[in-house]
Formats: C-alpha cells, sequence, structure tokens
C-alpha cells in the first residue's frame, strides 16, 4: 500500500492528498479541466473570448490580491484568473490575451498553500508548484511574470507593464489607503460566496492568526523528502526570477 494511504490520521486524509495530487496532474489539460468545472457549476475565472485580461499563479502567490486590485482600478474590465490551472494558461495564450503570470519563493509558496489547504503536506505543495511552473513555461512568450512581491507592494506597475506589453489601455492601481480596503472587501467577499465564511486560516489575505501553524510548516522543510523538490522549485525559481520585467 502507498505510503500516503497509511496514515495516521484516517483515510479521509490520505483521499484529500491525493485529489491534491491528482488535480495537479489534471488542470494541466484543458478538457479535463473544463468538465471538472462544469461539474462543480463554476466558470468565474475561467478564459473565454470576452475576457480582457488573466492573471493566474501557483496558489498562495497573490492572485486573488491581484484580481481585486485589478478590479478595483478597472471595475467594468472581465478579468479572468485565480484557478492555478496551467489549462487556463495554454486557453489565455491561444485566445491572445494580456496574460500575467505571478510566482512566489517556493517555500513561502508552499508553506501557506499547506496551511490553506491542511490536507496537503509542505513537499507536495513544492512538487505541484514545479509541476504548474515547467508546464506553463512553454508559453513563455506569451505572459509577463510578475513576482509576489511586486504584485502586493506595487499594482499599479505591474498594469503599468501590462499595458506596455501588450498594447493595452488598463487604469493603473494607486495603492492608496482607500483602495486597500476595497481590495480587502472584495478578497473577503469573494471568500464567502465560495466558502459561506471567512475563515481566517484560508482568507488569501494576511492574518496574524497564521503566524503559529506557519512556525510549525516551515520545520518540515529541513526533512530529508522535502529537501530535494525544494532544490527543484528553488531552480524553477530562479529561472523565474529572470523572465521577471522590472
Amino acid at each position: 500500500m502507498p505510503s500516503f494511504l497509511n496514515d495516521s490520521r484516517g483515510p479521509a486524509l490520505a483521499v484529500r492528498r491525493l485529489r491534491f495530487r491528482l488535480r495537479s496532474l489534471l488542470v494541466r489539460h484543458p478538457r479535463i479541466h473544463d468538465a471538472a468545472l462544469r461539474l462543480r457549476g463554476q466558470r468565474f475565472g475561467l478564459v473565454d473570448e470576452r475576457t480582457k485580461i488573466v492573471i493566474e499563479g501557483f496558489f498562495r502567490s497573490a492572485n486573488t490580491y491581484a484580481l481585486a486590485a485589478f478590479r478595483v482600478a478597472n471595475p467594468r474590465r472581465r478579468i479572468a484568473g485565480r484557478l492555478h490551472a496551467p489549462a487556463n494558461v495554454r486557453r489565455a495564450i491561444l485566445l491572445r490575451k494580456p496574460l500575467v503570470v505571478l510566482i512566489r519563493r517556493p517555500a513561502d509558496a508552499a508553506v501557506s498553500t499547506a496551511i490553506r489547504l491542511p490536507e496537503v503536506r509542505v513537499r507536495d505543495a513544492l512538487a505541484a508548484y514545479v509541476l504548474f511552473y515547467e508546464t506553463i513555461e512553454r508559453y513563455r512568450p506569451g505572459f509577463v511574470v510578475v513576482e509576489f512581491e511586486r504584485a502586493v507592494k506595487d499594482f499599479g506597475y505591474v498594469i503599468r507593464l501590462v499595458n506596455e506589453r501588450f498594447g493595452t489601455d488598463f487604469a493603473e492601481y494607486a495603492r492608496t489607503e482607500d483602495n486597500e480596503l476595497r481590495c480587502t472587501e472584495l478578497i473577503e467577499k469573494w471568500e464567502r460566496q465560495e466558502r459561506g465564511t471567512v475563515n481566517e486560516m484560508r482568507v488569501p489575505r494576511p492574518s496574524s492568526e497564521r503566524r503559529e501553524p506557519r512556525e510549525r510548516l516551515v520545520s518540515t522543510l529541513k526533512e530529508p523528502a522535502t529537501q530535494g523538490r525544494l532544490r527543484k522549485a528553488e531552480e524553477v525559481y530562479r529561472r523565474y526570477r529572470g523572465y521577471a520585467e522590472g
């Protein structure tokens, strides 16, 4: 029996872990990805002909903040993304949509993913990180790469970069106190729509309540089973940093 099915916390946890692994594989394929979304009744985030801009990235890489900031600055422009799916990236490329790919340091992204999704081990999140970015790397000429820190500190720069690269005329985001509050309100609104409540362990914005689990999960980065995956993920991250502009 595979070791991940022999988990001391029960078979339900093992099934959720397996589901995450399978998801990481399946979301690379547009037909499978679309069928899964239809079964869930989800269309939000999927690229189509009406989409004006696409923002995608691995989990916990400022995806939701970026969508919120863009929505605040451009309330009437149709945006897609936050599906964390290579299939959505591929569709954006085929439809020639302006496309932003966000990336975060792998250790931070993996630990934050494991906090939001308790069934996911850090080493599995690292493997999914590598799979996501290696799958979309072939489409690199069709998107701009933006690092997590740049996105959350100066999203106006991100929009300016998109306008320069794709010839668009999107309004730039101004990082004022009022606009940041509007972003937070949007993020919490979306979270309630998806989850029914705002859970501080899951909501995609900073929360002091995640400090203790973060410290515990960071320690797992030193485990031998995790170290190899972390090195591979860091190699991918270094390549993407070379692609990032500015």
